[in-house]
């Protein structure tokens, strides 16, 4: 158990590092993208993305996700290439259909997103580039599968370092604007498929099994609508919010809204991958599960909240940075979707009870409520407070799922959360945010500073209001004691 716990850890760790160190990475094109696009421009960009998402979400059918259930349950070494082999031939010609039929269909997803055909060519690049995107899947899943997260992390960066380099080259040198960007999407992704095609051939042969790839759809059918319900819950705002606003203010909400995702990137992300299979070895600890599940999620909630705190606070600072001026106002969303995404963090958690019983039915429930909740108050608030108004829906419709995943879940597997703790870390944290937004210097330097160290208050406000008990403190001084004495030696 501990090896197989070991090997979790590090190849969970090198994945969610790749995931990382991608985002980090594009990061660094916001200066750019901000400097030679409009907000109009980043709008359109963020719709064709959201775009080719959904589509990908329905056309891929998550056949990967078939192919990473069934491949341990086949033995021999032949069924398992025959499995590969008609996942990767089976998406590869469907990725050639789908990219011929939805270029050709280019004129009806401009008048359909846009209400105009201005950028019917913009949606046949983007196609071209989900085409490769598609059979990729495959190739990423197999690599996963055999447990070559090197070699996943090497393919995944230099996907990412082709796309960037090519970026630059096509935005800043060319002035090609939004197209340049597509046109790098479809060479960095068509690099990335033939190699990874090619890695996967080279160790199966080429196989089509139909019975196979039955089963692979009756699995993986099932969980495209829950796909497009997260889908819908996360992106479907700015659809939304295309039809009642204006495409710069899509893309100034876009913007934000990526400041805001970096709490999943950072927390939890790397800590959702290695959670998964941990908490079932958990819960067959029957001695200290009722114990250990309440301290693990009061500690994960600490994280989520500090690390969100923080973007929240430091946002309009950094915003004003790494963005030209017509991109400032973006920070605003930040706090809001920041709140969001810490909800969304806690649902991944408080879902224990029935993730146990195998009764994940829930989850496509949950998730309908959420979505449900969000396109109908995303109609509501968004003419009335604009890009705000879609970014507090955010905070709203996220906290449905771990409310509702809470209280089913106690009714397959009842555990005492100290939701007193809870409710004083949410409250003294607000109190943190709100003395921070009257700090206001002409300097960065000197508004950074000080607001890190109001935010450094917080711990000692938590000590004093009694958060940490007894047994947390002689757990955390003990390790203290022990990090002293390891920097004496």
């Amino acid at each position: 158990m501990i090896s197989d716990l070991k090997n979790i850890l590090k190849h969970g760790s090198i994945y969610s590092l790749g995931n990382i160190l991608s985002k980090l990475i594009g990061f660094v094109m916001i200066p750019v993208y901000t400097s030679y696009l409009t907000p109009a421009d980043y709008g359109i960009l963020e719709l064709l993305t959201l775009v080719s998402s959904v589509l990908a979400t329905v056309l891929a059918l998550r056949i990967s996700s078939g192919l990473a259930r069934y491949y341990f349950i086949y033995k021999s070494e032949k069924e398992k290439q025959q499995l590969v082999s008609t996942s990767l031939n089976f998406v590869a010609i469907l990725s050639i259909v789908a990219g011929i039929l939805l270029s050709s269909q280019g004129n009806f997803f401009s008048k359909l997103v846009f209400s105009k055909t201005d950028y019917t060519f913009y949606f046949i690049l983007i196609f071209i580039s989900l085409a490769f995107e598609l059979a990729t899947a495959i190739g990423y899943a197999y690599v996963r599968i055999l447990e070559k997260s090197v070699i996943f992390i090497t393919i995944s960066l230099i996907q990412l370092l082709l796309g960037l380099g090519f970026n630059i080259y096509f935005i800043v040198v060319l002035k090609w604007g939004v197209s340049g960007i597509l046109y790098s999407m479809i060479i960095s992704n068509g690099i990335a498929c033939i190699v990874l095609s090619l890695y996967t051939y080279a160790r199966v042969k080429f196989y089509f099994n139909v019975e196979m790839l039955k089963k692979l759809f009756f699995f993986s059918l099932p969980l495209v609508p829950a796909g497009i319900l997260i889908f819908v819950l996360n992106m479907g705002d700015r659809f939304i919010m295309n039809r009642l606003l204006d495409l710069g203010d899509v893309g100034i909400y876009a913007l934000g809204y990526k400041f805001g995702m970096l709490l999943s990137t950072f927390i939890g992300a790397p800590f959702a991958s290695i959670w998964a299979p941990k908490r079932v070895e958990i819960y067959e600890d029957r001695l200290n599960r009722d114990d250990i599940f309440p301290r693990v999620f009061k500690y994960f909630t600490l994280v989520l909240v500090v690390t969100g705190l923080a973007i929240s606070v430091l946002i309009q600072d950094i915003v004003k940075v790494v963005a030209a001026p017509d991109f400032w106002s973006a920070y605003r969303v930040v706090p809001l979707v920041i709140l969001g995404y810490t909800f969304y963090n806690m649902y991944n958690f408080v879902d224990i009870g029935f993730y146990v019983h195998n009764k994940t039915y829930y989850y496509m429930i949950i998730n309908a409520v959420a979505a449900f909740v969000n396109v109908g108050l995303n109609f509501l608030l968004i003419p009335l407070w604009g890009v705000m108004g879609a970014a507090a829906v955010t905070a709203i419709s996220f906290a449905v799922c771990p409310l509702l995943a809470y209280l089913i879940s106690q009714r397959y597997y009842r555990l005492k959360y100290d939701l007193v703790a809870l409710l004083k870390l949410f409250s003294l944290s607000l109190l943190v945010y709100f003395v921070t937004t009257v700090v206001n210097f002409e300097s960065f330097y000197a508004s950074v500073a000080v607001k890190c160290l109001i935010l450094l208050t917080l711990p000692f406000v938590l000590y004093i209001t009694g958060y940490f008990d007894a047994k947390e403190l002689s757990y955390l001084g003990h390790y203290l004691r022990k990090f002293t004495l390891i920097n004496r030696s």
